[in-house]
C-alpha cells in the first residue's frame, strides 16, 4: 500500500513534467514553472526539493487590494529523502506585484515519518521574484523562490529555498 501511494505520486509529478517541458515549445509562458532547490527543516538535515506550479488560465479571480493581478494555481512539491519525505498538493491564491509573486496555499500532504506513509492537511507560504519579463525576447523568465511548508508533521516544516523557470 505504501509503495503504491509513492508510485501514484511520482507518476503524477512526471505527467505534470512532460506537461510542462511539451508547452514549452510555445512562445510565451505557458502557466507551468519548474523548481529545484533546498529545503531546511525545523528538525534535520538539509534536504533535496523539487517542484511544480500551474497557473489556471480560465479561473477569474477578483484583482487584489490596489489592482494587483490576482490568481489561482495548483502546487505539488517534494522534499526530503527515502525514509522521511513530504509532498505537499495544494491549490494557491497568487497575488503578482510587478515581478514579485506573493501566494499562500492549502492542501493534501502524503508524507513519510516514523517507517510509515499518510496523508493529512498542510499549508504553505511563498515569496517569488522573477529575472525579467515574459516578452517576445524573453519567453521563460528565471525566478528564485522562498516557501515555507506547515506540514501534517511538524518535523517536517520548513523552509524551502529554489531556483526556477517558467514554461
Amino acid at each position: 500500500m505504501r509503495k503504491s501511494n509513492l508510485t501514484k505520486t511520482g507518476v503524477a509529478i512526471l505527467a505534470l513534467s512532460i506537461a510542462g517541458v511539451a508547452s514549452a515549445q510555445t512562445n510565451s509562458p505557458s502557466g507551468f514553472s519548474g523548481r529545484l532547490g533546498a529545503h531546511f527543516p525545523r528538525v534535520g538535515d538539509t534536504n533535496l526539493a523539487a517542484g511544480l506550479d500551474y497557473k489556471f488560465p480560465a479561473v477569474p479571480v477578483d484583482p487584489a487590494r490596489g489592482g494587483y493581478l490576482s490568481y489561482l494555481g495548483a502546487s505539488v512539491d517534494y522534499y526530503g529523502r527515502s525514509n522521511a519525505f513530504n509532498v505537499p498538493v495544494a491549490v494557491t491564491y497568487n497575488v503578482r506585484v510587478n515581478q514579485a509573486v506573493f501566494s499562500a496555499g492549502v492542501g493534501l500532504d502524503v508524507y513519510r515519518a516514523g517507517g510509515r506513509t499518510s496523508t493529512g492537511l498542510g499549508g504553505q507560504l511563498a515569496a517569488t521574484y522573477e529575472f525579467g519579463q515574459a516578452t517576445e525576447t524573453r519567453v521563460n523568465p528565471i525566478f528564485v523562490q522562498a516557501k515555507y511548508f506547515f506540514a501534517n508533521q511538524s518535523n517536517l516544516s520548513g523552509l524551502g529555498l529554489y531556483v526556477g523557470v517558467r514554461f
